[in-house]
């Protein structure tokens, strides 16, 4: 007797559906393309630190990297002496009349000792 209908008709305009399934698509599509751009950027920032980082631990690594030219390159000139040699490999741009000493008669002249060098060096 006191009974209540519970049923509804159900109606769906198929194309008004269909514009607003392609509106959020397009949407979609924005919010992706805007997003990609954002990472790109932050990728781009990311990658210039860790470049900064790369450089600042090479040189905190050996702080005489900068002298460790490759060949070619504008290399440090001594032409007033250098008393000691501070790492292998070392460059220097050498000059007429200057001499170069072994590790052994480096050692030597520090002492104070008398050196001889190879006189066939002069010849």
């Amino acid at each position: 007797m006191n009974e209540l209908d519970l049923s509804a008709s159900l109606t769906l305009d198929v194309s008004d559906f269909d514009r607003k399934v392609q509106s959020a698509l397009q949407s979609g599509k924005r919010m992706q393309q805007t997003l990609t751009a954002q990472l790109d950027a932050v990728n781009q920032e990311i990658s210039g630190v860790l470049g900064s980082l790369k450089l600042l631990t090479a040189q905190a690594e050996s702080p005489l990297t900068l002298l460790r030219a490759p060949a070619g390159a504008n290399l440090p000139s001594h032409a007033t002496g250098l008393d000691y040699v501070p790492f292998n490999d070392y460059r220097a741009r050498l000059h007429e009349g200057e001499a170069v000493l072994t590790k052994l008669e480096a050692t030597e002249w520090r002492r104070g000792g008398g050196m001889t060098l190879d006189s066939s060096a002069l010849a």
